[in-house]
């Protein structure tokens, strides 16, 4: 009995020995820890000193020292964590710490409140917060974090915002938080949110600079892009500046070293150099026909105040991104460098992916356009052409689709169709309650040219007048500068467009697909949208032109079937025909612009059918 109580005794002294020894080695490991912290905190702050000194070589020796001393605390807390001794000490857990992998979450992996990491005596210095929406990207994370902690001009803050993903980008974004050289917010979603912009719309909310990059999960950038971009805003106008991107693959393959084949047909020129602009110039040139802004990797922007636009998009899956760049230089300019400091990467699990057929994409899409057209003064002709490039679109992206119907009788597109219209309505007069299109053969110096500018000029204080170029090849700007400003070009603009010209420098500009079937499928549903009431052609190949492009039956049709005579005469009596031939029509008491007169026109009516 004494010898069974014996090695009990022994062995509980065995037990308290052993529990002492660990209970001595945790207190050296958390004295090791606690020193580590102090020592990264100092050399933080030498690092302050460094930078106001602008020793920058120096500053590149802190920078690593403090990284050093980081990874040092990492591997001490990961050794405290092994021993799986749950609370043995009554200490707060450090900031990171205890951070689930699943579930919702909101934590500082790297606080504020350790010093500025970038204060270099710059004259212009605004804070950036750096927003990081992520969905399902742990395997773009490390080259997306470490483009940002790479960064020449280092942003005040790092906001990695989780959409409650499945993979490992919660751990990953949390191990790379922990080098981060500026302070780091971890902000786990319990569920998806369902929309990126809804984590742009947080993020905002969450951030404190003056100024944001939205820094999407799955590109990459140039060191230098902050720098750059930050430098646009020295001028106090300045709401948005971007950058040129290139596009690269899932494994970072380049695809195009930058965006110029998506413009070049709005602008030749204009994104190959740097410019600003006011944002009233860029939407009517730009943002009125597409989204011209590629990526949101792109972009950084003022902080805004108030989002006129929230309810949009958090309501948006598609085309928020459009939509927020035009409103936010509704009141101030835009900045552009030609540069591609920005990678934007294309791969199957992209967002637009899944959604690139869907009817949801045109829907926003002419919602977005509608939105714009409300907020700024776009031309008339702008509108037009814009909701011809929608047409082309939806003409390109559905063509399988069998039956299709009409963009202007989708069922699903019917709201978005009733604003743009509405939106268009506005750009006109209202007393002109007909709208007639005058297509022409071209636009040379010619007389009988010059006789149906007369006629559009002279129609236009009395009706809503639009032309249309059959062969837009032939363009004289003497021709073009006679035309009235309320006259409305049906396709944008009188010049070659994509639907009119196939980029082939073999064809001859002077025939120009007048007659391709995608040309005259726009014609005809843009003379839907507009509600036409007269179509006047003259000339063969506007008279082909008109033709072939099948008009609806309640259109009435003119043509100049003997051409046009040398005699003057006024427009009156064409005008009493157009009125004779759409019953209920008539024209507006308003006096024309200038006083003309015409050469006589040979019209033949067709009755309608």
């Amino acid at each position: 009995m004494d010898e069974a109580r014996d090695r009990e005794t022994r062995m509980y002294r065995r037990e308290l020995e052993a529990l002492r020894a660990e209970n001595l080695m945790l207190r050296e490991l958390f004295l090791a820890s606690s020193r580590a912290r102090q020592q990264a905190s100092a050399l933080r702050n030498q690092l302050d000193e460094i930078r106001g000194s602008r020793a920058w070589k120096l500053v590149v020796k802190a920078r690593r020292a403090v990284r050093f001393a980081g990874r040092i605390a990492s591997r001490v807390r990961r050794r405290r964590e092994s021993l799986n001794l749950g609370d043995v000490t009554a200490r707060p857990a450090p900031a990171g710490e205890g951070t689930p992998s699943r579930g919702p979450c909101d934590v500082w992996i790297r606080p504020h409140g350790e010093g500025s990491p970038f204060r270099a005596g710059r004259s212009y210095e605004p804070k950036v917060s750096v927003i990081v929406p992520n969905y399902n990207h742990a395997r773009y994370l490390e080259e997306r974090l470490r483009s940002i902690f790479g960064q020449s001009y280092l942003p005040y803050e790092i906001l990695f915002l989780d959409d409650a993903s499945s993979d490992a980008s919660v751990e990953v974004a949390r191990r790379l938080g922990e080098e981060s050289p500026v302070p780091f917010r971890l902000v786990v979603n319990e569920t998806n949110s369902g929309s990126t912009f809804r984590q742009w719309l947080r993020g905002m909310d969450l951030a404190a600079g003056d100024l944001v990059w939205i820094a999407e999960s799955d590109d990459s950038c140039q060191p230098g892009l902050l720098e750059r971009l930050v430098g646009e805003f020295r001028d106090p106008g300045v709401m948005l500046a971007y950058c040129q991107s290139s596009m690269i693959g899932p494994d970072g393959q380049r695809y195009a070293e930058d965006y110029l084949f998506a413009t070049e047909d709005l602008a030749p020129t204009r994104w190959r150099s740097h410019y600003v602009a006011p944002g009233a110039e860029e939407v009517e040139v730009a943002l009125s026909q597409r989204n011209t802004i590629p990526n949101a990797s792109a972009v950084v922007f003022r902080r805004p105040a108030v989002l006129e636009e929230r309810e949009d998009l958090e309501r948006l899956r598609l085309g928020g991104d459009w939509l927020f760049y035009a409103m936010r230089i509704r009141r101030g300019k835009i900045a552009f460098v030609p540069e591609p400091l920005n990678a934007h990467r294309h791969h199957d699990r992209t967002v637009r992916h899944a959604f690139e057929r869907a009817v949801l994409l045109f829907e926003e899409q002419l919602a977005v356009k509608a939105r714009i057209f409300e907020s700024f003064p776009v031309s008339a002709s702008a509108i037009s052409g814009s909701v011809a490039r929608s047409l082309v679109e939806y003409i390109d992206r559905l063509g399988e689709m069998v039956p299709r119907p009409a963009m202007t009788e989708h069922p699903g597109l019917a709201a978005a169709i009733g604003r743009l219209r509405a939106a268009f309505g506005e750009r006109i007069d209202a007393v002109r309650d007909m709208r007639v299109l005058l297509v022409v053969s071209g636009l040379a110096d010619e007389p009988s040219t010059r006789a149906m500018i007369d006629l559009a000029n002279g129609l236009a204080g009395r009706f809503a007048v639009f032309v249309a170029n059959a062969l837009p090849g032939v363009l004289d700007p003497r021709t073009v500068a006679r035309i009235d400003g309320r006259i409305v070009w049906i396709e944008g603009t009188p010049g070659i467009q994509p639907w009119t010209w196939d980029g082939d420098p073999r064809v001859d500009h002077s025939a120009v697909e007048a007659m391709s079937p995608r040309r005259t499928e726009v014609l005809r549903e843009l003379a839907a949208f507009h509600r036409m009431d007269v179509v006047h052609s003259s000339g063969a190949w506007a008279d082909r032109l008109a033709a072939a492009a099948a008009l609806p039956a309640s259109i009435r049709r003119f043509t100049d079937a003997l051409g046009i005579a040398s005699d003057p005469r006024d427009v009156a009596p064409l005008i009493a025909a157009y009125e004779a031939a759409v019953p209920g029509s008539r024209a507006s008491a308003r006096p024309p612009h200038r006083p003309e007169t015409f050469a006589p026109l040979v019209v033949a009516g067709e009755g309608r059918r």
